[in-house]
C-alpha cells in the first residue's frame, strides 16, 4: 500500500483496494458499540488534489462534459436527523464557491440538491419544520444574494418518520444478576428486524404500553436474537413500567422511515417486518 493512511476518520484501513487519477480507494473497519463491526469501502481524494489549487481543474465537471454530458448542479447531504438548523448554512458557502470557481471555467451550474436531513420527531425535541426553511431560504440568500438557483430537497424521515408504529411483544423479562438493579427487557423485535438505526443507539424511538401511568424503572431494551449486537438501548437505559410483564405488548413509535427496508430476510429463522398499510 502506498503511503496509506492507517486511519481515516472513524475507519481503520485494511488494505488498498486501488489507486486513479484523483483518489485511492481501501477495504476498512468501521466500528460501533458492544463489538458491532462492519466492513466498509472508503474513497480518499489524493491530498495533493486537495493542497494545490491550481490542481483543482474542475476535473469531476470537465470530464463529463466531454462524453457529451451536461454539468447541471451540486448535491450535498448534512447528515441524517439532523437538529441543527444552521447546518446548511456552511454547506451552501462551500457549494455557492464551488458555483462561482465552475462561472470563471465556463461551466454554469443552475441547481442544488439541498438533500434530506430533515428530522422526524422520536424522543429528543426537534426545531419546527418552519425553521429549516427559513434558515434555509436566509443561508441561499447569503450565498446566492438574488440569484438564487433552482433547490430541490429529499425530505424522505421528516415527511414518514411519524407515520409508522411497530406493535411487539415481551418476550423475556430478566436480570443478569440477583443484585442487578436494572432489568433486560427482551422485545420480538431487534436491530435485525427493522431497528437498525438503535446502532450506536443514534435513534430513540417512543415507545408505548398500556402501563405507563404506572411507576417505571430504567431497562436494557434487546431483541430475540443470539447475535450480541442485538440490543437496543444499553448505554443509556430506557424507562419502563415496573410491571411490565411477559407477553404485554409494546408500541414503538416514528417507524415510518428506515425500518421495513431495513428488515432482514429470515435472520435466525424470523420473517421480515410485517407491513400494513391503513
Amino acid at each position: 500500500m502506498r503511503d496509506a493512511p492507517v486511519r481515516v476518520g472513524p475507519y481503520e484501513i485494511v488494505i488498498e483496494l486501488a489507486s486513479g487519477g484523483m483518489a485511492t480507494t481501501y477495504i476498512a473497519h468501521k466500528r460501533g458499540d458492544a463489538f458491532f463491526e462492519r466492513l466498509v469501502v472508503v474513497k480518499r481524494i489524493h491530498p495533493w488534489l486537495l493542497e494545490d489549487p491550481k490542481s483543482g481543474d474542475m476535473t469531476v465537471f470537465k470530464a463529463p462534459r466531454g462524453r457529451g454530458l451536461v454539468p447541471y448542479g451540486i448535491s450535498f447531504h448534512v447528515g441524517s436527523q439532523q437538529h441543527n438548523v444552521a447546518a446548511w448554512d456552511r454547506a451552501l458557502a462551500s457549494t455557492a464557491a464551488a458555483f462561482r470557481t465552475c462561472a470563471e471555467r465556463g461551466i454554469v451550474l443552475t441547481m442544488i440538491n439541498l438533500g434530506g436531513g430533515f428530522p422526524a420527531r422520536y424522543v429528543r425535541k426537534t426545531p419546527k419544520l418552519e425553521s429549516y426553511g427559513k434558515a434555509i431560504f436566509r443561508a441561499l440568500r447569503r450565498h446566492f444574494g438574488n440569484d438564487v438557483p433552482e433547490t430541490i430537497v429529499e425530505p424522505g424521515r421528516g415527511l414518514v418518520g411519524n407515520a409508522g408504529i411497530i406493535e411487539a411483544e415481551v418476550v423475556l423479562i430478566t436480570k443478569r444478576a440477583p443484585e442487578d438493579e436494572v432489568r433486560w427487557v427482551y422485545l420480538d423485535i431487534g436491530k435485525f428486524h427493522g431497528l437498525a438505526e438503535t446502532i450506536d443507539e443514534s435513534i430513540r424511538y417512543p415507545i408505548r404500553t398500556a402501563r405507563d401511568r404506572e411507576e417505571t424503572a430504567p431497562c436494557i431494551i434487546a431483541g430475540p436474537t443470539c447475535d450480541s449486537v442485538d440490543v437496543l438501548y444499553e448505554r443509556t437505559p430506557y424507562p419502563l413500567p415496573v410491571s411490565l410483564a411477559i407477553g404485554d405488548k409494546v408500541l414503538i413509535e416514528a417507524t415510518g422511515a428506515y425500518t421495513t427496508t431495513y428488515s432482514s430476510v429470515g435472520f435466525n429463522g424470523y420473517p421480515p417486518l410485517r407491513q400494513y398499510v391503513i
